[in-house]
């Protein structure tokens, strides 16, 4: 019922959205809910007691959060520590982590070889490896655990542990269900680095709609 209740406010608002695009108005609309914001609007706009923490269109803030706030905001919590061990000019970061060497995007300008950094990786990040395929890939991959799984129709959620203290949850597409291990199991994730975003370690505050934009 929750859920559905929630699909009929959101198409609500999408038809106030519709209405104000067609009559050339601007909304400001205010919610908690980051699902409705990102359905609704064009350019979302993050507070932290009063204070923009980021702003610029749903996807970019998806795609590349500004910082641990923003992320654990959007429902993110996948993060960890990490170094560069990159050179800062090249495209993509290549970072040291306890799950081992992940290659990520990089957003964060003047960071240097060595840096602590933090990682995110974003819940549709994660791809399954079967066994037959093997786990021969190096970088942004993760042996783990499979503690828990929730069947989703086009997607299936799964909690994912590695060690003692580490844990991941991740959203594969539904087909793979199968092909999943029985909870309890080791289960062997590829990560995509396109959703592995780099943060810096320490919060970055304010970031400007023209940098999320990129």
């Amino acid at each position: 019922f929750f859920k559905q209740k929630t699909a009929y406010e959101i198409g609500v608002r999408l038809v106030g959205s519709e209405m104000c695009i067609r009559d050339s108005m601007t909304a400001l609309y205010v919610t908690h809910d980051q699902q409705e914001a990102f359905a609704v609007a064009d350019r979302v706009i993050i507070l932290n007691n009063g204070r923009i923490e980021q702003e610029g269109p749903p996807l970019a803030l998806y795609r590349q959060p500004a910082n641990r706030f923003v992320a654990r905001f959007l429902g993110m919590q996948n993060l960890l520590a990490g170094r560069l061990l990159s050179d800062p000019l090249e495209s993509e970061a290549l970072i040291a982590t306890s799950l081992g060497t992940l290659r990520g995007r990089r957003r964060v300008p003047d960071l240097a070889v060595g840096d602590a950094v933090t990682i995110l990786l974003r819940p549709d990040a994660a791809s399954l490896i079967l066994a037959a395929e093997g786990t021969g890939q190096v970088e942004n991959v993760v042996h783990g655990q499979l503690r828990s799984l929730s069947f989703r129709g086009s997607q299936v959620k799964i909690e994912v542990a590695h060690g003692l203290d580490t844990r991941f949850v991740f959203e594969l597409p539904g087909a793979v269900a199968d092909a999943l291990p029985p909870v309890g199991q080791p289960v062997s994730l590829v990560f995509d680095p396109e959703g592995v975003a780099v943060l810096a370690a320490e919060e970055l505050g304010k970031q400007t709609s023209t940098q999320a934009d990129k």
